[in-house]
């Protein structure tokens, strides 16, 4: 029963690539197109993998012949486990308390615990692949490097445990969320303000927990000064017995401990055990408004009525503003880093305008707004609405949503950096251009890959196919800015690299809206 479940779970996410025919049917998509959508997602993942590769024999060739093989594996088992919890929380808690068949398995013969282990597990295998561009190319590259064997034989074992923590401490986390939402009246509000404290609870024990790499400058090279701490957690990588054990033993209880208090509370967490409160009508004057508007307020009102759908495809906006925090508070740091990089001087402006561009593709709004309409998609498409009315005001809430967040994340760290009046036109123009970009590039693929049947938000946020690719091409396109914007400063000056970085924004904005209102308008009226 629980592979049978499971294998549902996770055919939602292939279920993506059937698009519905004008007749009612279901039509495969075309044999070129899998085969683009499968370069895609080859080349997405080689990039990721290349990326920690480089990070890998950069931090192994200045450690493990210093014999920091402990640091070397505890710098990325911190690097995976952050990650992975950070975009594992609450698809966790969507996961598993909030699906749609919940009651509906419960009234057939299924064990409680046969759907929670089912549950656990989908979400277990999409972190299991999560961690296997991280901790992969790090044991790879260890072995490589001629580190012990005792090293690579640990770090297979921390692949095969750290996901199992991971895991079992984000269910943790939303069993709690999803108790306490059980006994809130105003569910959505209070349930996206719990999330968000223990998120930002996380983040700043896990900042105050790491501190820095220890790393100090010499001259022109890096000396590395080992930290007990990160190398007390990758010590179970080369095999240290005590840590190893205790991590082995950590590891596989706190996952039986989730599955055990999880399962006993599970039934009445996700049924109903309250009559619905009755709702006094009110009267009220109807305002007209431009259609446009009205499906911009009607995507706005669901986007913030939704603590899944804010948790996950908003999260991005709420990161900017911690950054832009950030940067207030450690601008000290900043200006150290950069003295201690001197071939930075010139590209500070761009390099942090380019890390905005990079906050900006944490939102995924546009990317499943359309999908989110679900079952009810009959009744917009029954209203005499253009398909270039209905994308345009799916991007606009994107927009809407997430640029006010830039703006204050670009002002503070225009401040941070006292940054001159042109530098600060730019901190503030290309996230904005970026948010328009990832607007439109995420309705555009949401109109090209729908996911009407769903049976939580978080299967379409995060699970779905526009919702994925959304995901890696935005994380790929800021990392491919951020290296565009360092190397033209250092080649030409900051104010070419912001000119650049700017028109190139600007003509994907431009590309892109053709497109949205062309192919994707006439996609739109086939669904």
């Amino acid at each position: 029963m629980i592979k049978r479940l499971v294998g549902v779970r996770l055919s939602s996410f292939l279920s993506t690539v059937k698009l519905k025919k004008t007749g009612g049917g279901k039509a495969s998509l075309s044999w070129p197109k899998i085969i683009l959508l499968s370069i895609l997602f080859l080349c997405l993942g080689a990039m990721f993998v290349l990326m920690f590769t480089a990070l890998a024999w950069s931090l192994g060739i200045l450690m493990l012949p210093l014999g920091l093989d402990g640091m070397y594996y505890g710098i990325f088992m911190l690097i995976a486990f952050s990650l992975v919890f950070i975009f594992s929380i609450f698809e966790t808690k969507s996961e598993l308390f909030d699906c749609r068949d919940n009651e509906l398995l419960l009234a057939m013969p299924i064990k409680p615990s046969d759907i929670v282990v089912s549950r656990i597990l989908t979400v277990l295998i999409y972190n299991y692949v999560e961690s296997a561009f991280i901790l992969w190319p790090a044991v790879i590259m260890y072995a490589i490097l001629g580190g012990s064997v005792y090293g690579v034989i640990g770090g297979v074992l921390v692949y095969l445990l750290l996901p199992l923590l991971t895991t079992s401490l984000s269910a943790g986390v939303g069993y709690i969320i999803a108790k306490i939402a059980k006994k809130l009246k105003n569910k959505t509000v209070l349930t996206t303000l719990v999330s968000f404290a223990f998120l930002v609870l996380y983040l700043i024990s896990y900042t105050s927990f790491v501190g820095n790499f220890g790393t100090e400058v010499e001259g022109e090279s890096i000396v590395f000064s080992e930290i007990p701490v990160i190398s007390a957690i990758g010590s179970p990588a080369i095999l240290n017995p005590a840590y190893a054990a205790a991590f082995v033993i950590l590891s596989l209880g706190l996952s039986y401990l989730a599955f055990r208090i999880i399962s006993k509370s599970y039934v009445s967490i996700v049924t109903v055990g309250t009559a619905a409160a009755r709702t006094e009508f009110k009267g009220e004057r109807l305002v007209k408004g431009g259609r446009i508007r009205s499906l911009v307020l009607k995507d706005l009102r669901r986007f913030f009525t939704s603590s899944t759908y804010m948790l996950n495809a908003g999260v991005g906006a709420v990161f900017a503003i911690i950054a832009g925090g950030a940067a207030i508070l450690y601008s000290a740091d900043i200006y150290a880093w950069v003295e201690k990089l001197p071939i930075l001087d010139g590209a500070l402006a761009p390099l942090l305008s380019a890390a905005l561009v990079l906050m900006a593709s944490m939102t995924m709004i546009s990317a499943s707004s359309l999908s989110l309409e679900g079952k009810s998609l009959w009744i917009l498409k029954s209203m005499p609405l253009s398909g270039k009315e209905v994308l345009i005001s799916k991007a606009l809430s994107h927009v809407v949503v997430s640029a006010p967040a830039m703006l204050l994340s670009s002002l503070l760290v225009s401040v941070a950096i006292s940054a001159s009046p042109i530098d600060c036109v730019f901190i503030v123009l290309i996230p904005q251009a970026a948010n328009i970009v990832f607007a439109l590039f995420g309705i555009i693929l949401n109109t090209a890959f729908p996911k009407f049947n769903y049976d939580n938000e978080a299967q379409v946020v995060k699970q779905s196919l526009a919702g994925t690719v959304a995901m890696l091409v935005g994380m790929v396109y800021g990392i491919i800015v951020s290296g565009l914007s360092i190397a033209l400063a250092v080649l030409f000056s900051a104010l070419v690299s912001e000119i650049v970085v700017l028109i190139l924004n600007v003509a994907l904005v431009l590309g892109l809206y053709f497109i949205l209102v062309g192919p994707s308008a006439r996609r739109y009226e086939k669904l």
